[in-house]
């Protein structure tokens, strides 16, 4: 059962069980914590709106997609797209989907069959290539048509110290 999150009060009820989600996904990193994601939404989501998807299934939380629609105008035209929640100027790092291992493809599924019939475009950056977020892309891609692509925007400086010592 997938269940949209589009309050406050209804993302601060997500802190434990998104903590212990984290936990159990391979995609645990501070950019995707709670903390991190609660503060960014409340300081930085200009005009965003909250979009937030979990999904149960027989009971138990397996899946956040911590996601925004951000409204945008094409060609003087409205084209709304969902984004990851930490995505813009003050970015954040390694963003994809919270999925509880052994229910990926389970979790993945069900928030393809959701974006399909909803019509959603999605605007997904700062993934790793081994992002969760680029299986739902593919099988977007595969079973409805839509256009996955990957396009090198920023890279993370990093200062090797390897060998060095102080």
């Amino acid at each position: 059962m997938i269940e949209r999150i589009d309050t406050l009060a209804g993302f601060e009820k997500l802190r434990g069980s998104w903590t212990d989600l984290l936990v159990a996904s391979s995609a645990d990193c501070f950019f995707l914590t709670w903390e991190w994601l609660f503060a960014w939404w409340k300081h930085l989501a200009g005009g965003r709106e909250l979009y937030l998807l979990t999904i149960e299934s027989d009971g138990r939380l397996i899946a956040i997609a911590p996601l925004a629609m951000r409204p945008r105008r094409v060609s003087g035209f409205p084209a709304r797209s969902l984004e990851f929640l930490g995505s813009g100027i003050a970015g954040s790092d390694y963003l994809d989907l919270i999925l509880r291992r052994g229910n990926e493809a389970e979790a993945i599924e069900s928030l393809g069959e959701y974006l399909t019939n909803r019509k959603l475009r999605l605007d997904l950056r700062q993934l790793r290539e081994s992002a969760a977020a680029w299986r739902l892309a593919r099988t977007l891609e595969d079973r409805d048509g839509y256009r996955a692509f990957q396009m090198k925007t920023d890279r993370c400086p990093y200062i090797d110290l390897t060998g060095q010592t102080w």
